[in-house]
């Protein structure tokens, strides 16, 4: 009886670990399927960075310092496939940094990042409306994530909405933004508005 308790243990734990790695392929293939027909370059061609090694504070599996930093420093480097790779897979496990005072920064820089790599760097149709989505969510997550107004509406643009371009940097003209991020929020608004 002992022997069939564990045989009927093992069983179960092989199913569940069946179950779980089909969940991940599923998971991890969903990201790649919204961007099906979307190209995106990577400018050095050479293999993705291994982990980084700062104090993230909590977190699942070292998420931070496995996947949002690399991909962090795979943008920075222009290697836009990988890093889009690497906030995919941070992006889609949010419960991983849930007890992580600094969650919601996190997450808005993946978008960010995420966003702009498919503005500025992608061939394909949909990648205004995926960057539009993410930069969105990006603002969702931070609304102090200046930057994030300033790309969502040149995404915004991009998709011929300039009127709700310009409702973004008007909105964004009213909040308490470096002078810098300012000033070019009234360039582009400027030049909107001139073309109308």
């Amino acid at each position: 009886m002992n022997l069939l308790n564990k045989l009927a243990s093992a069983s179960f734990l092989i199913v569940g670990c069946i179950v779980l790695i089909a969940s991940l392929t599923i998971h991890s293939v969903h990201a790649e399927q919204d961007r099906s027909g979307i190209r995106i370059p990577n400018l050095r061609q050479t293999a993705m960075r291994g982990m980084t090694h700062y104090n993230t504070g909590p977190c699942t599996g070292e998420i931070l310092n496995a996947h949002f930093y690399p991909g962090l420093l795979e943008y920075l480097d222009g290697n836009y496939a990988y890093a889009v790779s690497q906030m995919d897979y941070f992006i889609d496990r949010p419960d991983y940094t849930k007890m992580n005072p600094n969650q919601s920064e996190y997450f808005s820089i993946a978008h960010y990042i995420r966003g702009s790599i498919l503005l500025e760097h992608a061939v394909g149709n949909r990648r205004f409306q995926l960057a539009i989505s993410d930069l969105e969510a990006s603002i969702n997550w931070n609304k102090q994530n200046y930057q994030s107004y300033i790309k969502l509406a040149a995404a915004y643009k991009e998709t011929d909405m300039k009127e709700r371009a310009v409702s973004i940097l008007k909105s964004l003209l009213t909040l308490p933004a470096p002078e810098t991020i300012k000033q070019e929020a009234v360039q582009t608004l400027t030049a909107l508005t001139e073309k109308q």
